[in-house]
């Protein structure tokens, strides 16, 4: 389509058939914004252990490491927004979900939470407390629902 840049990759989480292509799409594409799982140690140990799970350099260092994955300079991701893990509400116990017919109530990143709990075990390691005071990286709490009407709300971050 004649576009080589990519505003926003979603990454829902790391099952293979979800993961298995962002190899390629890195190589032919430049991604502005990273939205990706937080997945515990528990979780990525369990996903390398799989014997079925296809494992690539690049699914290996994805699933070792995500958050530093997409900020190397290899592959030139500006920012990460890495989504702890959330209380478990509903859509219609947190203020953000609105149902309302303005797209702006809709969900709007920058009035989410910060996961404190996940920002304080982050910066133990060097890299993780660099990226978030130099805003490459985002850590924001997980509510139940998400109903994307992102880009805006990532334009407020900046």
């Amino acid at each position: 389509m004649g576009k080589n840049k990519i505003d926003l990759l979603i990454i829902s989480h790391f099952h293979e058939e979800h993961i298995n292509g962002i190899e390629l799409l890195l190589s032919k594409f430049k991604v502005d914004s990273v939205v990706l799982p937080y997945i515990s140690n528990v979780e990525r140990a369990f996903s390398l252990a799989k014997p079925s799970y296809s494992k690539t350099r690049y699914t290996l260092e994805m699933l070792i490491d995500p958050g530093h994955f997409f900020l190397s300079e290899e592959r030139q991701v500006r920012r990460d927004i890495l989504i702890g893990p959330g209380s478990g509400t509903t859509s219609s116990d947190n203020k953000i979900f609105k149902n309302s017919n303005n797209d702006n109530d809709v969900f709007n990143v920058s009035i989410m939470k910060e996961d404190s709990e996940l920002i304080e075990k982050l910066v133990e390691d060097t890299y993780y407390e660099e990226q978030l005071t130099k805003k490459n990286l985002f850590v924001i709490k997980h509510e139940q629902y998400i109903t994307l009407e992102i880009f805006r709300s990532l334009n407020s971050l900046i």
